[in-house]
């Protein structure tokens, strides 16, 4: 059974909500098309070692047709293993992400005075569907919209939030290669392990926790781990990153909320992590 069959375009924080019980004309249906290893090949190209992307290299890149059209033509099954479901949309959202980026080579952040809706709130195309970048990371992965219920995996991974890139100079970055359903497992712990044990994202400052603000827009979600966020952080720290000690004693045992609550700093930087 194809996604077409059954999807939502419920527009989050729009206000309107489309019937979930809508379906495109039979033309729309998606064709199957294997995008990762353009999309990997892509990464390797654009990406710095230090996790920025030059966009100005898509519009001429070869492999980068192909990673968008896989994108929105994947023939994507309901029906199919809750990891072949993770990772096509957390790969569906930063193609994308990349793709609205690479279009406005003068735009330097990613909120601006339109606070983001050009890349969150506008429609783009995704296994032959019509949605919303909120849609797929809030609807879909944060579980905010029943009518997604069959589109998403049956149980939530709080790993999600960075694998998810914004390209924003804060956010998690752009993990250099696809998602793939074999290995992602490693993958999202790799990539929580970098996010955890970054100083850009967390250290200590005279006393004092300052975190990425991911964990205070999300931390009901990293506390639904089965332990308070603070544990559920640690569970991924290197004994010997810098201020290792510093960090456990702040983080150990506290939800979220305790961060806050004790004086925990959360930041965010909104400019555009664009190379060069």
């Amino acid at each position: 059974m194809k996604l077409f069959l059954i999807f939502a375009t419920t527009l989050l924080g729009l206000g309107c909500k489309a019937d979930p019980t809508w379906s495109p004309s039979p033309e729309a249906a998606p064709q199957s098309t294997d995008y990762a290893e353009a999309f990997t090949n892509f990464l390797k190209d654009v990406l710095t070692p230090d996790g920025l992307v030059h966009y100005d290299r898509l519009a001429d890149h070869p492999e980068w047709p192909a990673v968008v059209k896989g994108i929105e033509e994947f023939n994507f099954s309901l029906d199919a293993p809750d990891k072949e479901k993770l990772a096509f949309w957390l790969n569906a959202y930063n193609v994308h992400m990349l793709n609205k980026v690479a279009q406005r080579p003068g735009r330097d952040n990613v909120m601006g005075l339109d606070l983001g809706s050009v890349f969150f709130k506008t429609n783009i195309r995704v296994a032959g569907q019509t949605l919303t970048l909120d849609q797929i990371e809030h609807g879909i992965l944060r579980e905010g919209e029943a009518a997604f219920a069959r589109l998403r995996p049956a149980q939530f991974d709080p790993r999600n939030h960075v694998a998810l890139n914004c390209a924003a100079v804060s956010c998690p970055r752009l993990w250099p290669e696809a998602f793939r359903a074999a290995d992602l497992d490693a993958q999202l712990d790799r990539a929580m392990r970098e996010f955890v044990n970054s100083p850009r994202h967390f250290r200590v400052e005279n006393g004092k926790l300052l975190a990425s603000k991911l964990l205070d827009w999300f931390g009901d979600d990293f506390d639904r781990a089965g332990k308070p966020a603070g544990d559920f952080l640690l569970g991924y720290l290197d004994p010997n990153r810098p201020q290792a000690d510093e960090l456990r004693v702040l983080l150990e045992g506290r939800s979220a909320k305790d961060l806050a609550r004790q004086g925990a700093d959360f930041e965010y930087d909104w400019s555009v992590n664009r190379a060069g």
